[in-house]
């Protein structure tokens, strides 16, 4: 199923996901969250083969966290 291909996709940000999943995270929330463009979290997220796909700075993924404290 779909659902199942989306948890199996590798994407360049899997620490990413796991936040947005147990926090119940849109890519909008983020993008508001961390003052970062929707279409920069949308790029993130892409499928590591993906030529957009790419990798989330770790002082982002340090704001997030701080914020979901």
């Amino acid at each position: 199923s779909f659902l199942n291909q989306r948890t199996r996709m590798q994407t360049k940000n899997p620490e990413l996901e796991q936040l947005m999943e147990e926090h119940s995270l849109t890519a909008i929330k983020v993008s508001e969250l961390i003052d970062v463009p929707y279409r920069t979290v949308v790029n993130w997220r892409r499928n590591e083969d993906s030529v957009h796909a790419n990798t989330m700075p770790k002082s982002n993924l340090k704001l997030l966290k701080l914020l979901l404290e």
